[in-house]
């Protein structure tokens, strides 16, 4: 059972690599107002996941009994690989936030790093976000 648990999360690694990989080359492609915007849905996702009983099953339409994992990552990129700039960020909004959750605390030392590389683009939106909402107060 050792064996298979840490196949499935090898597995799991493998793909959420691939995906972050290509959402980074997505996130470097971002203007400055579509970065503000991101930053305001990563914001709002944290929360509401935060909110969630199990929080790396937030968005997840079905979980099934025993799944270390819900199909929220698997929704977010189909909406990453949509055609409209909103549906996109959307998107991005909801992986960031869930792939954060899921790798927070793995046990493998791949997605722990994993974790640590998509913990710094989140704390960045969120700072983004945060900064935004300074200034507009202050205005």
């Amino acid at each position: 059972m050792k064996y298979l648990t840490r196949m499935l999360a090898l597995t799991r690694f493998l793909l959420l690599r691939k995906q972050w990989k290509d959402i980074r080359g997505v996130l470097n492609l971002l203007t400055r107002d579509q970065e503000n915007v991101l930053g305001a849905m990563v914001y709002g996702e944290l929360q509401r996941a935060a909110k969630h009983p199990v929080p790396r099953f937030y968005a997840s339409q079905q979980m099934e009994a025993y799944s270390p994992w819900g199909d929220a990552l698997t929704a977010a990129w189909d909406k990453i690989c949509s055609d409209e700039p909103q549906v996109q960020l959307r998107g991005l909004a909801v992986w960031l936030a869930v792939a954060f959750h899921e790798t927070h605390n793995a046990a493998l030392p791949m997605l722990s790093r994993l974790n640590s590389e998509i913990s710094d683009s989140v704390a960045r939106y969120r700072q983004l976000h945060e900064r935004l909402l300074a200034i507009r107060a202050a205005a």
